[in-house]
């Protein structure tokens, strides 16, 4: 079964983000940017706990880290929660994903620049789901991403006491299995930092396959 996307929300606003409903989705992928604290993993109104993956870390505490869980809880009014006020959370519903699931990551910090690349990867199969996250500190600029990736959650803040920073979800479903490195683009050298992950789908069982299982054809 391919992936599907179900759902996405964001925050960097509140600690909380806007409800979804995930209904359908067996993955869920978070992406946490933090302009300074410290970064806990993230929690949400359905009591599930996360796996974090690698933190990348640009100056004292500018940082990114993904979080996933297989098999989450879901449903309607789904929410989720990060520890700062100056963080971005973003979350990833999606469908389509295997037992045990994560495959590749990697990272990039940068700290002046206005664009950042994740890193390499090349996914292990074909079909798998690609989550690139970053952290954009210093600016509230729109940002854009190349690679053929989709901005799923995408939040820039500009606070009254001069905070400002901002923090993107991208995601790509691919077909054949290919190495990725997606850019996120912004106006204004800034520190960031970037993260990007795969996970397994679940293979597709064809009807010849099926068939010969039940001892038809033999």
């Amino acid at each position: 079964m391919a992936y599907a996307y179900v759902a996405s929300t964001g925050t960097n606003t509140s600690t909380v983000t806007g409800s979804i409903n995930t209904t359908g989705a067996n993955l869920i992928v978070l992406v946490n940017a933090l302009d300074t604290g410290t970064m806990t993993t993230p929690t949400d109104s359905k009591g599930n706990v996360y796996n974090a993956l690698t933190a990348s870390v640009v100056g004292t505490d500018d940082q990114v880290r993904l979080f996933y869980l297989f098999n989450p809880i879901v449903g309607t009014g789904h929410t989720f929660t990060q520890a700062a006020n100056y963080g971005m959370l973003g979350a990833l519903a999606v469908s389509g994903a295997v037992t045990n699931p994560f495959d590749q990551q990697n990272g990039a910090t940068n700290a002046a620049t206005v664009s950042l690349a994740t890193g390499s990867i090349t996914p292990s199969e074909s079909s798998e789901l690609i989550i690139g996250g970053w952290l954009v500190g210093g600016t509230n600029s729109a940002h854009s991403v190349g690679g053929g990736f989709t901005i799923g959650t995408n939040n820039d803040f500009n606070g009254t006491n001069g905070v400002r920073y901002g923090g993107t979800l991208a995601y790509l479903i691919q077909t054949t299995a290919t190495a990725a490195n997606p850019t996120l683009s912004w106006t204004g050298s800034v520190p960031a930092a970037a993260r990007i992950a795969s996970f397994k789908d679940t293979p597709a069982v064809t009807v010849k396959h099926h068939l010969a299982s039940l001892g038809v054809g033999r």
